[in-house]
Formats: structure tokens, C-alpha cells, sequence
């Protein structure tokens, strides 16, 4: 403990640390995700219809750029009320492209500006690993778990279809980085999706238990997600339907706490939602600072 310099136990970094937290001011929060990639990478050249899905899904679910998204999507109506939603994805990146050129020619945009950058759009060559770290979070892809004891691929993803919330599982199949001019970067994982859509074949209920059906993919042709929106869970085997029937098992990451930010006078304050885990926020112990020299009196 009294050593300086020197990596011990009480100062070492923790296992599944992920990186110091970037703060860039007026950044764009997809490229500030924290995250650390395991291992050497692999390194990949995207196909085109892969490039144009991953491009379309970073630039959707990049919240900064919203009033770009629904500006695009305004003159796609007003051209035809044809296949909108179609000629939104497919348009969109090159017209914003040509939308951020043109800001920057104009000197409204740095050459250095996150939006500059985000509108260029990702290299086509990729890296790939095979683990990583996430907001404290260990995976592994699925390939990579089939020769350790540990289950570290199971994935979950809240989402909608048809204006329904679901759970999405599935598991990781790979773990992709994707290169920005000016070292900006995002990591997207890759997944292969159970249809839990099939309330029947693909997914059933027992209480609080639920069973999903491993046979049986969902949304095969839209398999990313970002790395920071995916949650971790492990698949048990479920004997009673048998070997491709798995039960999910959620679990709170040690070291990860889901403490809300601001919390109301008089407000109980539930930590991991165990209700056995009550604080009230009113209590309050005042500890009385004692001077070093008062000790040894109090010994």
C-alpha cells in the first residue's frame, strides 16, 4: 500500500477496465464511446451492401445529426410518397456527404469537426477482434467462447417492431472497427438475432423465466448494433424443450452499478433492484473530522 510506482494489487487497474472516458467539447457522443478492444485486430475490407448497411445504421443512430436526417427525408417526400423510408437509407449518406462538403467549403464546418468527419464516412477496411470492453463489460464473439469454460457472446438489445418494445437476444458474432478521419472511430458488433417475435417457436415464458429458441433468426439482413447499446446475458440449457431451447439468465456486471443520477427528496434510492437494498436519501451521517494530533487522546 505504501509503495509508489509501482503496480500492486491496491493500484492496479481493474480487470475489465475500458479506457479513460473521452471528453471532446461539442463531440459527437458515437465517437466517445468507451470502449477497448482485445487482442490483435484482423483486419477486413467490407462489402459494398455491408458498408452501406453499416454506414446507414451508424448515421441513424447518431442523435447529433437529427435535424440532417429529418431535413433529407423531407425532400424524399416531396419528390414522391414512393418507397420513402427505401430512398431515405439509400440516399441518405451521399447526400449528407455532399451536405458537409459543401458547409465546410463555405467555412461553416471545420476540416476537423466531428461532423466533417462523420459525413465522410467510415475507411471500408475494417479491424476485427474477437473480445472487448465496453462501459466495464467483457465480450467475447461467439467463435472465441467455443474454446473457453466462460460465456461471454450472449447479447441483448432493447428495440421496437411494429411499434412493439422487445428484447432482442442473440449473440455476438463479430466485433468491428470502423476508422474516421482525425482517429475518430466507432466499434459495431455483429450478431445473429433469435426470433423472439414468434411467441409459439421462438420464445416462451415460464413466470420470470424466458426460453428462446437458438434454431430459429430474426432480422438476419439488419445484424449490427452499436457496441455501447448492447447489453450482456447468458444462455442456460433448457431441458424441458430440449438442446436448442436456451434460458436467459441477466445479470449485473460486477463493478457496475445502475445508480440514477438525480434522485428526489425523500425518494428511495434501489440499488441493482434489490428491494432488501434500501437508502434513504434524508439520512445522513455527519462524521467528525479529527485532527491527527487528536489521536492519540481518543486511543
Amino acid at each position: 500500500m505504501y509503495f509508489r510506482g509501482v503496480e500492486t494489487k491496491h493500484n492496479q487497474l481493474e480487470r475489465n477496465y475500458d479506457g479513460p472516458q473521452l471528453e471532446i467539447d461539442n463531440g459527437f457522443s458515437i465517437f466517445t464511446q468507451k470502449a477497448r478492444a482485445l487482442g490483435a485486430p484482423v483486419y477486413h475490407v467490407l462489402s459494398s451492401s455491408d458498408f452501406k448497411k453499416i454506414q446507414w445504421y451508424i448515421l441513424n443512430n447518431c442523435e447529433e445529426i437529427e435535424f440532417y436526417l429529418n431535413l433529407h427525408k423531407e425532400e424524399v417526400q416531396r419528390q414522391s410518397l414512393i418507397d420513402v423510408q427505401e430512398r431515405h437509407e439509400n440516399e441518405f449518406p451521399s447526400w449528407f456527404k455532399q451536405h458537409v462538403t459543401h458547409l465546410n467549403i463555405n467555412g461553416s464546418v471545420g476540416s476537423q469537426d466531428q461532423l466533417y468527419a462523420l459525413g465522410l464516412g467510415p475507411d471500408i477496411r475494417v479491424a476485427k477482434y474477437s473480445g472487448i470492453i465496453v462501459n466495464g463489460i467483457r465480450f467475447h464473439t461467439i467463435e472465441r467462447d467455443k474454446y473457453l469454460r466462460t460465456q461471454n457472446s450472449g447479447i441483448v438489445v432493447k428495440g421496437e417492431h411494429n411499434s412493439e418494445e422487445f428484447d432482442f437476444y442473440g449473440v455476438l458474432v463479430d466485433i468491428i472497427e470502423l476508422e474516421y478521419c482525425y482517429g475518430n472511430r466507432v466499434f459495431l458488433f455483429k450478431c445473429d438475432w433469435w426470433n423472439v417475435g414468434d411467441k409459439r417457436n421462438g420464445m416462451k415464458t415460464y413466470g420470470q423465466l424466458v426460453s428462446v429458441n437458438t434454431s430459429r433468426k430474426w432480422y438476419v439482413n439488419d445484424p449490427y448494433v452499436l457496441a455501447t447499446q448492447a447489453e450482456q446475458v447468458f444462455y442456460i440449457g433448457d431441458m424441458k424443450n430440449g438442446s436448442s431451447w436456451k434460458i436467459v439468465q441477466k445479470v449485473c456486471p460486477r463493478n457496475v452499478y445502475d445508480v440514477p443520477e438525480n434522485v428526489e427528496e425523500g425518494e428511495r434510492l434501489i440499488l441493482n433492484d434489490e428491494p432488501y437494498q434500501q437508502y434513504e436519501i434524508n439520512d445522513v451521517i455527519e462524521v467528525e473530522q479529527i485532527d491527527a494530533e487528536n489521536i492519540g487522546s481518543l486511543l
